[in-house]
């Protein structure tokens, strides 16, 4: 393995923990979700800025991770 894959390799865990750390801490603000309500779940994930950018932190370093190939 090459020093750029480790790079990659460790960057992108940081990245989406990162994201997972973000989207944690917006997540306990969120109102509770109900599956009678199911249009209200994207309404209220789309509506707070820290869960959207943890989400596409979070993303982004799962792509990273899954997109990265020797």
């Amino acid at each position: 393995m090459s020093y750029a894959d480790q790079y990659v390799a460790v960057a992108s865990t940081g990245v989406y923990f990162a994201g997972l750390a973000c989207f944690k801490a917006a997540a306990g603000q969120m109102p509770e979700l109900r599956g009678a309500r199911p249009v209200h779940l994207p309404f209220a994930l789309t509506t707070h800025g820290l869960r959207v950018t943890g989400a596409v932190v979070l993303m982004s370093g799962a792509l990273l991770q899954g997109g990265h190939r020797s």
